[in-house]
């Protein structure tokens, strides 16, 4: 090809770039454009409104076995409602138990996606109403089916029975309510101590530990003056309530029983009578776990590997 032939071929070239092209357009039918859009927003729809799943309840419980005393943990697992406004769970205290609830714990996650220019969004609603349930005899107890309710929505949960072992009380603990023997007047302020008694050779064997009476779960019958600080230490006792623990400010001392020397953990605290009647109390209750076994960690120190629960009552008081 000459030169001359190939500057106009390029030059012809470069003019049908510069020609815009339309691609020819048939006319479509009014029904199909419609039924077209029609499909486009409820596509649209349906990626962004995650289809409502059936409501319902699981219960859950701690693993066995269970010991009378010792709290276990009750979970109430809830799916398939809106997240607002929040539930209302309601639980039955069975014969043989306490049944204390811990608070409801909200769980909301939202996915989005795109996909070929699809967005979808799903938004996963969960709620869990949290429960203790504390065995108070031996025996099968029968936890009844726990209710859930949304506005107009109600669901339940199974029945659960629980079988719950006495634990022997252990020499190693020991437990005591000091309280007058002599009768007492509404309105007097009444001096009572509560004191733990602890083998020493348990003192970096308890894990953990619980104690629970009567008379400071009656705030209708007896009430307390504020608890004053000790000077000079830190040393609390945690008393368990159904409502609360309670921080008691404690002090710490030797003493010798027989052939066992003894940590004595005690608190000191001022009782108002409300009302007038007698009040026959169940034996105050310590339950801790003590640890049989230890393993090194990554760091060297040592972390509990194996625990046993253990077990001390008072006396009934009246």
């Amino acid at each position: 090809m000459t030169p001359e032939a190939t500057t106009l071929w390029r030059r012809i070239g470069r003019d049908l770039k510069m020609i815009p092209f339309q691609a020819p357009v048939r006319p479509r039918p009014l029904f199909s454009t419609f039924c077209g859009i029609l499909f486009a927003v409820s596509t649209c729809l349906a990626g962004f409104v995650a289809q409502a799943a059936t409501p319902s309840a699981q219960l859950r419980v701690s693993r066995a076995p269970y010991y009378v005393g010792i709290p276990m943990e009750v979970q109430v697992h809830i799916s398939g409602l809106s997240r607002d406004p929040e539930p209302t769970c309601e639980g039955e205290e069975p014969d043989g138990g306490s049944l204390r609830f811990i608070g409801l714990v909200p769980n909301i996650s939202t996915q989005i996606s795109i996909i070929n220019g699809r967005t979808t969004r799903s938004e996963n609603v969960t709620f869990v109403c949290q429960y203790q349930f504390t065995p108070r005899r031996e025996g099968r107890i029968r936890l009844q089916p726990f209710r859930v309710t949304q506005d107009q929505t109600r669901i339940e949960t199974t029945a659960y029975t629980v079988d719950a072992e006495g634990l022997k009380p252990d020499p190693k603990l020991q437990l005591r309510l000091r309280i007058p023997s002599e009768p007492v007047f509404v309105g007097q302020q009444v001096p009572i101590g509560i004191e733990w008694w602890v083998d020493e050779r348990l003192q970096e064997s308890i894990q953990s530990y619980e104690i629970r009476s009567e008379l400071f779960d009656d705030p209708d019958t007896f009430r307390f003056l504020p608890d004053e600080r000790v000077p000079g230490t830190q040393q609390t006792l945690n008393i368990q309530t159904s409502q609360e623990q309670l921080m008691l400010p404690a002090r710490a001392r030797e003493s010798q029983r027989g052939d066992n020397r003894y940590v004595v953990i005690s608190s000191e605290r001022t009782l108002i009578p409300l009302r007038a009647g007698r009040f026959d109390l169940q034996g105050a209750t310590v339950n801790a776990n003590e640890v049989t076994a230890w393993r090194r960690d990554l760091f060297g120190g040592r972390r509990p590997a194996s625990t046993r629960p253990i077990f001390a009552q008072d006396s009934d008081r009246t």
